[in-house]
Formats: structure tokens, C-alpha cells, sequence
């Protein structure tokens, strides 16, 4: 739990004095994709004059979700300078998971919000360095689950996202300690258009008979559409697509379950 807190204020910090994103969770950020897929950068383009975007071109390592690309646009300058708190310059030879939307005009592009995750190297750091094996580890989990939700055709896009009660991490409580197999479950909920729950498709389950538990708490709670999509109309038979996390126990922490995934 003091992992939980310690990442909500980097994220409420990170908001407040840099970047003002907000930071989806990794089936959230899958669902509001057009494009997602494991990427090489091959060649970077300088910015057009006053533009604020560069074009780069891609290799398509493993295509997840959408069509395969050849280029995207990157928000920032291609020289590594910084024009704003949002650019970013992702360099050639990089390797990633590019989670990308389109614009006005039909382009797909990466910005400073989209969740990308680097592969092999955190280049987000002044001297990029190896990933630790705990990175690794997370890494592979989300490449896993990736894989899972195109093997099961799990394909659409939304543009609205959806928030949990304040209550939804207690509930998860219950299960502190809990020992688990599976390091994730993903269920679909469906929606009617006042927000009730109609419908739960368990995706892939802990195998575990707090599955069941898990559905229960999904139908008891209150669910909302985030402060950024309040102006959105929402459509009988809405899907939110929501992963839960087992973490295991580490040193005098118990084990435990969160839709963070972090």
C-alpha cells in the first residue's frame, strides 16, 4: 500500500509541475489506442518550421492492435532540445511499445501522455542505462497480456474512460495476502447507460475462486466517467476493459491486489 501512495503522488506531481497527463492504466491506454505495437525507431526527421511534431520512421516488431505503420509523429523536437514540459525525443535505434491515437488529420502520433514503454533502456534518463530485472520482469508481463488481448480479438477503441468509487482499493483489501499464481486477471465490464453494471466477461481469471469475488465487487460499485470525459455522451453497452494485479509479498509487506499497474 505505501507503494500505491508513493505512485499516486508522483503521478499528482509529475501533473502539477510538469506535463499535466493523465495516466492511464495499461488496459485503459490499450482501449483508447488506435495503434499499438513493439517498435524499433530507424530514422528520425527534423521538426517543419513552428511545428511542434517529427516524423519518424518505424519497424514494426510485433503490431498488437491496429494496422501496420511505416512512420508516426513524435511531440518534441528531434534534436533532443526541449521546446515545453511535453516534448519528448525518442532517438533512433530506440526500441518500444508505442500506445498511439490519431489526430485531427488521420496521423498517428506519440506524445508525453500516451504510456509508451521503452524496451532493452530507460532512454527517459539523461544517460540512458539497462533496465533492472525488475523492469524486465514488468516489462514482459505487459508485453504478455498485450499478446493475450489480440489472441482473444479484443481490438475496439473508446474515448471515454472510467473510474472506480473511492472505496474500490479497500474492497480489494480482503485479498491481502492472499497466495496467487497469476500475476493478473482482465475482465470487460459492460455497461447500461446510467452506468449500472449489465454484463462481466472474465477475459482471464487468477483461476482462483476470488474471481467470482472480484465480479461481485465490480457489480457493487459505483462507476464514473473521469473528470476529462464528462462532457462525453455515453452509449448503452459501454465497455471498460480493467486488469486487477497480484503483487507478491516482499520482505514484511504482504501480498497484494490492485488495479494499478505499476
Amino acid at each position: 500500500m505505501k507503494h500505491l501512495l508513493l505512485i499516486a503522488f508522483v503521478f499528482f506531481s509529475y501533473g502539477v509541475f510538469g506535463c499535466d497527463c493523465n495516466f492511464p492504466n495499461l488496459t485503459e491506454k490499450y482501449t483508447s489506442s488506435e495503434f499499438v505495437a513493439a517498435i524499433t525507431i530507424t530514422n528520425i526527421y527534423l521538426n517543419e518550421k513552428d511545428e511542434h511534431w517529427y516524423k519518424a520512421d518505424i519497424e514494426v516488431n510485433e503490431l498488437f492492435k491496429g494496422e501496420k505503420l511505416e512512420s508516426i509523429l513524435v511531440y518534441g523536437r528531434s534534436d533532443g532540445g526541449f521546446g515545453s514540459s511535453c516534448d519528448i525525443f525518442i532517438p533512433s535505434g530506440a526500441k518500444l511499445i508505442a500506445y498511439s491515437k490519431k489526430n485531427q488529420n488521420g496521423e498517428v502520433y506519440i506524445d508525453m501522455c500516451s504510456g509508451f514503454l521503452y524496451l532493452d533502456y530507460n532512454f527517459h534518463l539523461r544517460n540512458p542505462t539497462k533496465k533492472s530485472k525488475k523492469q524486465i520482469e514488468k516489462q514482459e508481463i505487459e508485453v504478455e497480456i498485450l499478446q493475450l488481448l489480440r489472441k482473444k480479438n479484443i481490438s475496439y477503441t473508446s474515448d471515454i474512460l472510467y473510474q472506480p468509487d473511492i472505496h474500490f482499493s479497500k474492497r480489494l483489501e480482503q485479498f491481502k495476502g492472499v497466495p496467487l499464481d497469476k500475476r493478473y486477471a482482465l475482465f470487460e465490464i459492460i455497461f447500461a447507460q446510467d452506468l449500472s453494471v449489465k454484463e462481466i466477461i472474465e477475459i482471464s481469471g487468477f483461476d482462483h475462486p476470488i474471481d467470482e469475488e472480484l465480479k461481485e465487487i465490480f457489480k457493487n460499485t459505483m462507476w464514473t466517467k473521469r473528470r476529462i470525459d464528462e462532457d462525453k455522451t455515453l452509449q448503452n453497452g459501454s465497455r471498460f476493459l480493467i486488469g486487477i494485479y497480484y503483487y507478491k509479498q516482499e520482505k514484511d509487506e504482504s501480498s497484494f491486489l490492485s488495479h494499478f499497474y505499476f
